[in-house]
């Protein structure tokens, strides 16, 4: 069973402000668009198979590691995976998304 991908606002938020961080950096669109497709590429196999991700300890809710940088945070819902969140592994863990309950 394939099930269908919806995006959180903060998500969507994140997703969009770290391919623009990423154009600024390096004043091309070459990674960020690499990033792009990675992130693309992994919501697509999580849409196939949603037990990929890394169990964390709140129910239905998994991350998968799209390159060295970033995680994508999901919940397995009953007919969708919702995406909450891109977690930077390079920001403060006080911080960390873990650190609080995702409603």
């Amino acid at each position: 069973m394939t099930f269908s991908i919806k995006w959180s606002e903060e998500a969507e938020k994140e997703f969009e402000e770290i391919y623009d961080y990423w154009h600024s950096i390096t004043d091309s669109v070459i990674y960020s668009q690499k990033l792009f497709n990675l992130i693309i590429q992994n919501t697509n196999l999580i849409s196939n198979n949603p037990a990929l991700g890394i169990k964390t300890d709140m129910d239905n809710i998994r991350m998968r590691l799209i390159n060295q940088k970033y995680y994508l945070i999901y919940k397995i819902e009953a007919n969708h995976i919702q995406i909450l969140k891109i977690l930077d592994t390079r920001t403060d863990p006080k911080k960390n998304i873990f650190k609080k309950k995702l409603d």
